[in-house]
Order: structure tokens, then sequence, then C-alpha cells
């Protein structure tokens, strides 16, 4: 277990919001997972939904933001057997695809939100803020 900072707390440390963000571009993962850490977000990262599957059973995670397309099991498919797996927290879709259709399919295999890459910060963080109280953060 990560022993806190010198500026936060245990308890402060404990009540921070525990997202895990799927991604199978490590760029992606390093800039995502920055900016949530500067607005207060404790971050887990995994490179496939399969990876993801495994963590996001084990974990206790608040949000999940995952890719839809990535290697071995895709975002659709991980987050379609997560929700039979009984996993009932927010799972938001971020990824390039912006048309309606995708916007829907996402919804369709039980993801929470979807938010379009490249992430508006605006967008992802009142995103967050809405489906986890322990997110906080405004503009």
């Amino acid at each position: 277990m990560a022993q806190p900072t010198k500026s936060e707390n245990p308890t402060e440390s404990e009540n921070r919001a525990k997202v895990l963000l799927v991604d199978d571009m490590y760029d992606n993962r390093v800039l995502i997972s920055s900016i949530l850490k500067k607005i207060g977000v404790k971050v887990d990262c995994a490179e496939n939904g399969k990876e993801a599957m495994e963590k996001a059973l084990l974990g206790d995670y608040d949000v999940i933001l995952m890719d839809l397309q990535m290697p071995v099991m895709d975002g659709y498919q991980a987050t379609t057997a997560l929700r039979q797996h009984g996993f009932a927290k927010p799972i938001v879709a971020i990824t390039a695809h912006s048309l309606n259709e995708h916007r829907e399919k996402s919804l369709q295999s039980g993801f929470t939100a979807h938010v379009t890459k490249p992430v508006c910060w605006q967008t992802l963080c009142s995103c967050l803020s809405a489906l986890c109280p322990k997110i906080n953060h405004t503009f």
C-alpha cells in the first residue's frame, strides 16, 4: 500500500476517489492519469480489457475509464463481462469514436457515459464529478 505524501494525511488519502484507467496506449495513460492526479484522484492503470476486468473485480474503484479498441479484450467485451459479474459502479468510455452510433453502442454495452478523444479535460472532469461524489472539481 502506498504511503500518503507529506501534503496529505491518511484520512484525506482514504477519501480520495480511485479510478481505473484502461488504455492500450502508454502515452494516453500517462497524460490522462497526470490530469486526474492533479485533481486529487488516485489512479491505477490497465493495458487491455482482460487486465481491467481482473483488477476491477478485485479492486475497489469508484469509476473505470475505458478505451473501446484494445488488444486481448476490447472495452465493449470487458464492460459487458463486468456488468454480468455484478460490477455496478460507473464505467466511462474514452474513445476517438464520436459518432452517435458509437455512443449508443457503448451505452448498450453497459458503459455509463461516453467521452471522446482527444479528451476535453473540462468535459472529463465534469463527467467524473457527476458520477462520483468523491470527485469535486469545478472549472
